[in-house]
Order: C-alpha cells, then structure tokens, then sequence
C-alpha cells in the first residue's frame, strides 16, 4: 500500500494494483485500525466476480462497512453493491458506473481529516485518478484503456484531446413526470430485422398497439402513445448503435424528461435468444450501445429492458450474429419476446408516479 497526502489534509491509501476478493482483507483490516475522523472505501472491480449474479457485491459491501463510514463503488458491478443499503435514506453505499461521476461525488464529498482506502485493479479501474484529479485537474477519463502503466505517468492524463468517458450528468427534472422509451439500433433499411435491432421492434409493436404513427424528430423517428392514460414519447435514434448516446440526451432535453423517467430497450448478448430482463440501472456490461448511453446522460439511473438474442449454443462475439439474417424460426421467438418486453415496459410504468396525461387526440393503448 502507498499512502498519498494531498494539501487539502484528505489522506488516500492506495493498494489498486490487483483485486482479487481475497485481497480484500488486509487493507479493510488496516482501514478499521486507523485513525482518522471518518473512513471511506472506494472499491472499483473485484476481478474473481466476473458472470457473479450480484450477491458477491452485496456481501462485500456489507464487509467494507464493518470497516468504513462511507462505502463507494466503482464500474459495471456498482449498482449490485448499492442493494446493501438498510433503507431508502441510507447513504452509506454509493455505487457510480464511471470513475468520472465518483470522481465528482468525492471532490464534493471528502472533507478535511478523511482517510480514503483505494483497492481496485489498475488495469480495470485506474483508481489512481481519483487523487490525482484533486492535485491538478485531469482530461483522460477514458474506459477500458489497456495500459499497464500508472495513471501518473501516462503522457495522455492532461492532455486536452484525450477522451472523455462521461458528460456531466444530466440533472433530474422537477414537476409531472415525462417518460421516454427508447429503442437502440442501427438506422437503415439493411439492419431493420436484424437481432442488433431488437429494440426498435419493441417501440414498433408500442406504436402499433396504440394506434400511433412515427414522424421524422431532429434525434430520429419519433412517436407519441398513451399506455392507460399516461403519455410516453418513443424514439428510435438516427444513429449508428454504438453513438446513440448523444441522440438520447437531445431527446430527453427537448421533451423535458430525464434518465430517472427513461426506459431503454436493447438486444442482449449476455441471454438466450428470447429472454426479457427488466433492470433499474447499472452499468453498460459490455454493451457499446449502452455505454454510450451512459457517457452521454452522465449516469446509468436509467431502466433497461434487455431482450435475448445469444442463439443456444454460440459462443461466438456479439458482432459476429447480430448483424446476420434471422431464421423463420428465430422470428417467431422473437415476436413474442417483444410482446413480452411491451407488457413490462407498461407495467412499470404503471407502478411510477403519473405523468402526463394523454392529449385527446392520441388514441389510447
């Protein structure tokens, strides 16, 4: 472990080299011993968690706060680690997808006197920004990079092209809710019945259903529908799958809704072919599409409703099927996982505050 001390008198133990969980141990032992006017933990990925169902977070959250006052998550398994919150006012687990938006929680956060744990795995997480961003503000924030060198002596940390991961997160909106659904995809007649464009025939059968039409938005095809009586704005972004982000944010800025209220539907590698899953947030588990969702909105608090497309049996790369034609057979497996992920997508959403009510000249679902 390393200790690094910055002049505004917060302390950061660094031990962000490897995070395997039985490593976890020693540096949440020395933590509880020390002494300092209040403890924080910033645990990025524990890499023997990989295909985990998300009980291994829970669990390892619950230990951090044996030791710490304050326990922040870090990357794609974050939101798995918030579920060990007591109760809906409990702030003691925070969980951010991005290094970025932790990185902006802390900077308002931490205070004088505090003694800060960093354990994650420097080639996945970079934790070392954290600090280092206190000392001089930083310009890489970039995911995923590969390189085993230290942030530190990176050539790429200040400088201005470097790429960011994240926007700053799009603020929520006050008063009636607005809800948006949104269907990834690539634009195009040769991709339209495709396994990648899965979610664009979820908003297609929404639309149907209702009766509504699609028009030509300034973000891609738009459409209005009531499901009960609560209208929701629909959209499939004119943009390829994986630079959808910026669509979604205009989108969601020019209707007045926010990621809170935002329903996003999307083909899933990691299912079987036919399978729906609801989830609340998270982060982009590998999905492109997903992560530029993320990047763009400044937060993965947005709801996904993720459809199978992995055929039984292939274990091949995400981009080597979804793009290929789809069997007779397939297609029919399909339709009714699209009925299915409608069904939820209005279920959900009558279980959320009302939100507009539906103009009379929309017909109802």
């Amino acid at each position: 472990m390393q200790v690094v001390a910055g002049k505004d008198e917060v302390v950061f133990i660094r031990d962000d080299l490897k995070a395997p969980a039985w490593s976890l141990d020693a540096p949440l032992r020395f933590l509880k011993d020390a002494n300092a006017g209040r403890k924080v933990a910033v645990i990025g990925t524990v890499s023997d968690t990989t295909g985990d169902s998300g009980g291994t977070y829970k669990k390892i959250a619950r230990k951090v706060l044996e030791c710490a006052d304050l326990a922040v998550f870090v990357g794609p398994n974050a939101h798995r680690a918030v579920r060990a919150r007591e109760n809906e006012g409990d702030n003691s687990v925070q969980g951010f997808p991005d290094l970025r938006q932790a990185a902006a929680y802390l900077r308002r956060e931490l205070k004088k006197g505090d003694l800060v744990l960093l354990k994650g795995s420097h080639k996945t997480d970079h934790l070392a920004r954290l600090f280092l961003d206190r000392i001089r503000p930083i310009q890489c924030w970039r995911d995923r990079c590969d390189k085993v060198i230290f942030c530190g002596a990176c050539p790429k940390l200040y400088h201005h092209g470097a790429e960011a991961s994240v926007a700053e997160p799009m603020p929520l909106q006050s008063g009636v809710p607005v809800f948006a659904v949104v269907g990834l995809g690539n634009p195009g007649r040769m991709f339209r019945n495709t396994l990648h464009n899965v979610g664009c025939r979820v908003l297609d059968a929404l639309a149907r259903d209702a009766g509504a039409s699609w028009k030509v938005g300034p973000e891609g095809s738009v459409s209005d529908i009531a499901l009960g009586r609560t209208r929701v704005h629909l959209l499939k972004p004119e943009a390829d799958m994986n630079r959808n982000g910026a669509m979604v944010r205009r989108f969601l800025e020019r209707i007045g809704s926010d990621p809170e209220h935002c329903f996003i539907v999307h083909g899933d590698a990691d299912l079987h072919l036919g399978d729906v899953r609801f989830k609340t947030d998270g982060g982009d588990a590998g999905h492109k599409g997903v992560g530029s969702v993320i990047a763009a909105l400044g937060t993965g608090r947005f709801k996904r409703v993720r459809v199978g497309v992995r055929r039984a049996g292939d274990a091949s790369k995400a981009g080597r099927f979804v793009l290929g034609k789809i069997s007779s057979r397939e297609d029919k497996i399909l339709v009714e996982a699209v009925v299915k992920a409608a069904h939820i997508i209005g279920d959900h959403l009558q279980e959320m505050p009302d939100g507009e009510t539906v103009p009379a000249k929309v017909k109802d679902a």
